[in-house]
């Protein structure tokens, strides 16, 4: 996993494993926070009647941590 903080505090981090949410909302909650919401998505368990197994996302990971420091 690449992980990367500035100093502005935002973290953003690339991975290839499952996202567990809990440990990211502990990673980035911070003492002056109100509150946390985490958004998790469900999705249907077939596409045009072939079953779903699992959900890729793609990225250009040079240009991904390119942006993340600027």
């Amino acid at each position: 996993m690449l992980e990367i903080a500035d100093a502005k505090g935002n973290y953003y981090a690339l991975t290839r494993d499952r996202i567990d949410a809990c440990s990211l909302a502990e990673r980035i909650r911070q003492d002056i926070d109100g509150a946390l919401v985490v958004f998790e998505y469900i999705v249907q368990n077939n596409n045009q009647g072939k079953s779903v197994l699992c959900l890729e996302y793609e990225c250009q990971e040079e240009l991904a941590i390119q942006v993340f420091r600027n």
